[in-house]
């Protein structure tokens, strides 16, 4: 008779979201030409990612020196807000938000031997973080063994870790 081959499926959980301390990272950074010619575009793009486990709220990211080049537009993404040469938006957990920027290169009158143009942006965003420990306290006299033990909370992840070594003298 037939043979039937028993597939037996594995039940696919969806891995759990993995955080950095990192909160906010560049990713799939491109830029179109690093060598462009006088008076072309050059496109740069990336993602903006949200690494931690909360919304951040009040993003910027601001093109502040363009040196040579000019703005040809700015496309700061879904729900991002434009204001000239900025892009605000807020991320939630492990959200990301995507930046393109088109610039057009100086023109041949200005670049007559090839020249070296930086063009500088950041990313700002304020978020707060904290972790606490619990010290168990003795006098010697009256308490003479600790009611609790040393004890850390977990860390929030942003940007600064804090690490306590035991023991605190």
């Amino acid at each position: 008779g037939d043979v039937y081959k028993r597939q037996v499926l594995p039940w696919n959980q969806p891995p759990l979201p993995t955080y950095k301390d990192d909160a906010v990272t560049i990713e799939d950074y491109a830029v179109s030409s690093t060598e462009p010619y006088a008076g072309s575009s050059v496109t740069i793009k990336f993602l903006v990612q949200n690494n931690i486990e909360e919304k951040i709220d009040r993003i910027e990211v601001n093109f502040f020196d363009l040196s040579g080049f000019s703005l040809q537009s700015l496309d700061c993404g879904p729900n991002g807000y434009k204001n000239e040469r900025k892009c605000m938006f807020s991320l939630d957990s492990l959200d990301y938000q995507p930046i393109k920027i088109t610039l057009k290169a100086p023109s041949e009158e200005v670049i007559t031997a090839p020249t070296r143009f930086t063009v500088s942006f950041y990313v700002s965003y304020n978020m707060s973080s904290k972790r606490s420990v619990m010290i168990p306290v003795i006098d010697g006299v009256i308490k003479t063994e600790p009611e609790s033990t040393f004890l850390v909370s977990e860390q929030l992840h942003g940007p600064i870790r804090v690490d306590f070594d035991f023991p605190i003298k």
